[in-house]
């Protein structure tokens, strides 16, 4: 879907451009829109997700929205999050990411959060853990 579809103000603040970018991500079919938006934005500003909603009234920099829609483009064609911001979060740890790297799931973590708790039931020593092709 073309970016001009989804007409934005010339000047957009923050919060603006969160809520535009959110809309055509929906539009585009994207899982989690709002989120998508609000974590592309504070990528390209280099903020936490917070300063967004603390700073939702100030002008966004030419530049900064101009990077912003080119993230915003490739998601939605589909380009994965965590390639887009070259990380992605597991287990409390930071991961880097690009493409040809394997986007850590969600459901990944649930595996192991299942494997550790059953590892508690095992006696002392009893198990040998091999984390095999990461």
């Amino acid at each position: 879907m073309p970016l001009a579809e989804s007409p934005v103000p010339e000047k957009p603040t923050v919060g603006e451009a969160t809520r535009w970018a959110a809309g055509l991500l929906c539009r585009a079919g994207c899982d989690s829109p709002l989120l998508d938006a609000e974590l592309l934005l504070a990528h390209v500003l280099s903020v936490g997700r917070g300063a967004l909603l603390t700073h939702s009234q100030e002008a966004l920099p030419a530049e900064a929205f101009d990077a912003f829609c080119s993230l915003v483009r490739r998601r939605v064609d589909r380009v994965p999050l965590a390639w887009l911001t070259g990380e992605r979060a597991f287990y409390d740890v930071s991961l880097a990411v690009r493409p040809g790297v394997l986007v850590p799931r969600p459901e990944t973590e649930l595996l192991v959060e299942q494997v550790l708790a059953w590892c508690q039931c095992s006696p002392v020593g009893a198990l040998r853990i091999a984390d095999v092709g990461t």
